[in-house]
């Protein structure tokens, strides 16, 4: 947990521009609304989540992090390294990491779809190929990768395409005007 600040379980005497307990009781720590408290004990550790005042007992010791905020587009993931689960987590919020996850990566941001554009998606864990079709801002599940950015075919009222179903050789046609959309096991033949 190299990505918190250690800091003493108690301080002595008040300062001057902060008159609050967490000064003069020891072991007890202020935390503000984007703060938060890992505590590691002999066999567990948890969390406190501020705004607060925490008391920290003898055999535990802290830590302060911050949590981060995601905006409206933005994403990030998170691994458990307790239970190897990961988890992504959209904005807007606040985001406070459990006794054991850490961020994987930094915030990314959402792939914004427009009406024509599509992505093909694979899950990692069971190789299954989907077609996530815009208009969207898409954010991946944990699993996610993506394996190619598209452009729909536009067609005119006087224009065709031949596509071809690789899985089982079927040709079909489509005539304009039309906006096509392939398959993940569709491709174009001429």
């Amino acid at each position: 947990f190299s990505s918190f600040t250690s800091i003493p379980l108690f301080k002595l005497g008040p300062k001057k521009e902060e008159m609050s307990c967490c000064y003069c009781c020891p072991g007890c720590t202020a935390l503000g609304t984007d703060e938060q408290l890992l505590l590691e004990g002999c066999t567990t550790n948890t969390v406190v989540n501020g705004p607060g005042f925490k008391v920290v007992g003898p055999f535990k010791k802290g830590g302060k992090r911050n949590g981060f905020s995601l905006g409206t587009t933005e994403y990030v993931e998170i691994e458990d390294s307790v239970t190897c689960k990961k988890k992504i987590l959209v904005g807007p919020d606040l985001v406070f990491l459990g006794p054991y996850e850490t961020q994987a990566g930094g915030k990314k941001p959402g792939e914004s779809l427009g009406p024509t554009d599509y992505l093909k998606v694979v899950d990692k864990t069971t190789g299954d190929v989907r077609i996530e079709q815009g208009p969207q801002l898409w954010f991946p599940g944990p699993e996610d990768e993506i394996e190619e950015k598209l452009v729909a075919i536009s067609l005119k009222h006087n224009q065709y395409v031949k596509i071809l179903e690789t899985t089982n050789g079927a040709i079909r046609v489509v005539r304009g005007e039309a906006i096509v959309f392939l398959s993940p096991t569709e491709e174009v033949i001429d």
